[in-house]
């Protein structure tokens, strides 16, 4: 059985506690609770072989162990577990809000300031 994580991540004024376990040979299960206040949020949990089987090794269960862990950090880092009202759409700040007419004739000004633009064919194929 390996040692888990202790983690406290502070998101949007909220502190979350993410703490992540080996429960050992005879349950071999990675299992990860998110805290808030005390109060269990979520928990994960992968199988990672059968109880008393072969499993994989040491360093293949720490591995793992790390990956669930820090997949569960970033989580919340990007708002999984903000309520919904507080929730960003997908893409926010990554996305324009522009129209796709918009980038359209942006990308051509631009192309076309720039001596880019490759040139116009006309007719059909």
């Amino acid at each position: 059985m390996l040692t888990g994580f202790n983690t406290d991540v502070v998101h949007d004024e909220r502190t979350f506690h993410v703490q992540t376990e080996d429960r050992g040979k005879e349950n071999p299960i990675i299992e990860t609770l998110i805290y808030e206040g005390g109060r269990i949020l979520d928990a994960r949990q992968r199988r990672y072989g059968e109880p008393g089987g072969a499993a994989p090794d040491a360093d293949q269960v720490s591995t793992l162990l790390e990956r669930q862990h820090q997949t569960v950090v970033r989580d919340i880092r990007l708002g999984k577990y903000d309520p919904p009202e507080r929730r960003k759409p997908f893409g926010d700040g990554i996305i324009t809000d522009r129209s796709l007419d918009e980038v359209v004739k942006a990308f051509i000004e631009e192309a076309a300031a720039a001596g880019t633009l490759p040139p116009r064919h006309e007719g059909g194929a």
